[in-house]
């Protein structure tokens, strides 16, 4: 039978096209699973120091024997983070007072003051250190005063000196935040999100970086400064609630706890955190390992693909009557070998790198 060399043509370019659309669809749809899965992954938010802080003032003619402490907690999974803040004093005067001042992004939205006092918005704080003005903006003022201070009580043996000195409550203060805490990484356009995340907490236990004696003029007389015996503490609530869906990778200034998000000192904290979504990478990798997969086989039908365009065409048997030397287009036994053996090479290799590098990931 003679084929004519149009339908042979004819034939052969639907092949391609059908080859090269299979391409496409499986090899590049691979390529690109595979590495939107790795740029996600991998992908790690910037860490931005929070632009606010949170300091307590005492007159410096109120005792320095007081011993203060500063809780700063909040549930950060919320866009809008709820921040308590909460003063504990104890010491072996009869009373204490002072004020709790909350500096640019800290301040609260809302506040709810459990214990008594009243919010006093301040339009551009500046205070004077050594007749220097240093304005900080826009601040909360809350002032407090504790009749009854308790004794501090006695730290058990091998404690460190300067850790929680319990007492009671001077100042609760509870209210939204307008800048999250916590940031997770996300594509472009925030089109989804991916398992790295930080943590930016406020600076504790200073004005802004700025510390010693100030006057505060237009608000109060006198000279304030910082408690001389203060213990800092930073809570992240929600990652000590469930450590699996967001643990610390690594914390500046050390964690307490390897295991939790908490922070203690008895000099100011800048708290910062990158942390992971354990569930989230994991399932992750999974897929990972499945679009490499794809992506060898993908790779092996590109170079197959290639290699059939680049080899010129067979040429045509003359004709002849007897049917036993009929004219057939040529076979490609060996090139249909070669891209077997090509997609179980690629494969193999691309699951061992796969694995080699989820190995190392943990």
């Amino acid at each position: 039978m003679k084929i004519s060399k149009y339908g042979i043509g004819k034939y052969r370019k639907r092949r391609k096209l059908a080859r090269l659309a299979l391409l496409v669809i499986f090899g590049a749809g691979s390529i690109i699973a595979y590495a939107l899965l790795a740029f996600t992954i991998n992908g790690q938010p910037p860490l931005q120091p929070f632009p606010g802080w949170v300091a307590v003032l005492q007159p410096v003619t109120e005792t320095v024997t007081d011993k203060v402490n500063l809780y700063v907690a909040s549930d950060v999974s919320d866009r809008y983070p709820e921040l308590d803040y909460q003063l504990v004093v104890c010491g072996p005067a009869s009373s204490y007072h002072g004020d709790l001042l909350l500096g640019g992004a800290a301040m609260v939205v809302n506040a709810m003051i459990i214990t008594s006092g009243k919010v006093h918005y301040l339009k551009d704080f500046t205070p004077m250190f050594d007749g220097a003005p240093v304005p900080l903006g826009p601040a909360e003022r809350i002032p407090f005063k504790l009749n009854n201070v308790p004794p501090c009580p006695t730290s058990p043996p091998g404690t460190v000196a300067g850790g929680i000195f319990g007492g009671a409550v001077a100042s609760y203060v509870t209210g939204r935040i307008a800048t999250p805490i916590r940031r997770t990484w996300s594509a472009p356009f925030g089109l989804w999100h991916g398992p790295n995340s930080v943590e930016s907490w406020p600076r504790v236990g200073d004005l802004d970086g700025f510390y010693g004696a100030a006057t505060l003029p237009g608000v109060l007389p006198g000279q304030w400064n910082v408690p001389i015996m203060q213990s800092l503490h930073i809570t992240s609530i929600t990652t000590n609630v469930d450590p699996f869906t967001a643990s610390v990778q690594s914390a500046s200034p050390a964690v307490t706890d390897s295991s939790s998000a908490e922070w203690s000192s008895v000099t100011p904290i800048v708290a910062t955190a990158r942390l992971v979504n354990a569930a989230a990478i994991n399932a992750l990798q999974q897929w990972l390992v499945v679009a490499g997969v794809g992506l060898g086989i993908g790779g092996a039908m590109l170079a197959s693909l290639t290699f059939e365009w680049l080899r010129p065409p067979g040429k045509l048997m003359a004709p002849h009557a007897d049917r036993r030397h009929e004219t057939r287009l040529p076979r490609r036994q060996t090139a249909g070998w070669r891209s077997v053996i090509g997609v179980a090479v690629l494969v193999a290799l691309v699951v061992r790198l796969t694995r080699s590098a989820l190995r190392n990931s943990k």
